[in-house]
């Protein structure tokens, strides 16, 4: 931003530029989630293609906040634990504390990100595979905690932030009896895994409300490439260790919004959007496999079809955001433009002398002063 200068369009495009490594690091974490599968490189290549044209990180790259600060450093994080557990090696352990440390510094869902990393390190080392040790886990660990340290350090002198917009928006409150506790985090996390295919994100600003993440070919491909995912972790199999870090991250990571009152909130689960985009290619490669199975499909055949039905993804992606979302009047002020306008108008006038009131949501509202 430096470089580009301090305005709206240098805060746009560190955002654009941010989601561009997003789709990167998807494309080499599909490259080693699907490491020796028929279809490697085609599989990875579908992760990197619905990243660059589903709505929800279409959306994300193009929103100029910090949130996709917070999906840069979770895509960064997956890759890097998926390549120590492939290889072993000490870089790669220090590598995911880098980037584990790094999202603290992003947007407030980061909080559960030690609970996701933690079980799913725990889950890895059940495995008893040499490849991932108390070492490599003792140099991720020490690495993350240097970086750590002054975000550390902040939250022990202000302990209130750190709990403190979870318990605004939380569906679950001190005294709730267990039994309903249990209810509403199980209805919440129902809806959170609907929205990939059934009932999206309600709320304008982020969505078209309603609207699934994916179209429902990808979302048919969604669940069954979770569901096939979830079996794997169960087997003694070389995907096994993998899969069940993959599952259990997903769960863990759509909690702050299936606990919250949007159940599906597309910026609160903005550390599961990497797994949501790997499982549809999951379930694009069984569907493969099992016709395969029956007819022999020329070379050029199932390269072609994910082109095809990608490109569909896009086109919807395109009318859903450009037209039908991106043309509704109320975004003017959903989306600050009208802070951004008066931020503008301060800049052109002299009003050092004239009593100032400003109707805002929020207090000292940042979009305009990041401008005015």
């Amino acid at each position: 931003m430096r470089l580009a200068g301090n305005d709206l369009l240098a805060l746009r495009l560190a955002s654009f530029y941010l989601g561009m490594v997003v789709v990167a690091g998807m494309l080499g974490l599909g490259r080693a989630y699907f490491r020796g599968q028929p279809h490697e490189r085609l599989l990875a290549l579908i992760v990197g293609a619905l990243t660059a044209t589903v709505f929800w990180p279409v959306s994300n790259a193009r929103f100029g906040m910090r949130a996709i600060s917070f999906t840069f450093t979770v895509t960064l994080l997956l890759w890097s634990l998926a390549r120590l557990w492939q290889r072993g090696r000490l870089e790669d352990a220090i590598w995911t504390g880098v980037w584990a440390a790094a999202t603290a510094y992003t947007y407030t869902a980061n909080r559960i990100v030690p609970f996701a990393l933690g079980t799913s390190l725990i889950w890895l080392l059940a495995r008893k595979q040499k490849r991932l040790t108390w070492r490599h886990v003792a140099a991720l660990g020490g690495v993350s905690l240097l970086l750590f340290a002054p975000m550390g350090a902040f939250l022990l002198r202000h302990p209130e932030i750190i709990t403190h917009r979870a318990a605004q928006v939380s569906t679950l409150q001190p005294g709730m009896p267990a039994g309903e506790m249990l209810y509403t985090a199980t209805q919440g996390m129902l809806h959170a895994l609907g929205a990939f295919g059934f009932e999206g994100d309600p709320l304008l600003y982020l969505n078209v409300p309603g609207r699934p993440v994916f179209d429902p070919f990808w979302a048919a491909c969604f669940y069954l490439g979770l569901a096939l995912t979830a079996f794997s972790a169960l087997r003694r199999s070389k995907r096994a260790p993998l899969a069940g870090a993959i599952v259990i991250w997903l769960g863990i990571m759509l909690l702050p919004g299936a606990l919250t009152i949007e159940p599906f909130h597309s910026l609160r689960s903005l550390g599961a959007l990497p797994i949501a985009m790997l499982l549809p290619a999951a379930g694009f490669d069984l569907i493969l496999i099992l016709v395969e199975r029956r007819v022999r499909l020329p070379d050029w055949l199932p390269g072609a079809l994910a082109a095809l039905l990608v490109t569909a993804a896009a086109l919807g992606t395109y009318q859903a955001y450009f037209i039908q979302w991106g043309l509704k009047p109320e975004l003017y002020s959903l989306r600050d433009g009208d802070m951004a306008d008066l931020g503008r108008w301060f800049n052109n006038h002299d009003t050092d002398d004239a009593p100032i009131y400003i109707v805002s949501y929020h207090y000292e509202h940042p979009t305009m002063a990041f401008i005015a």
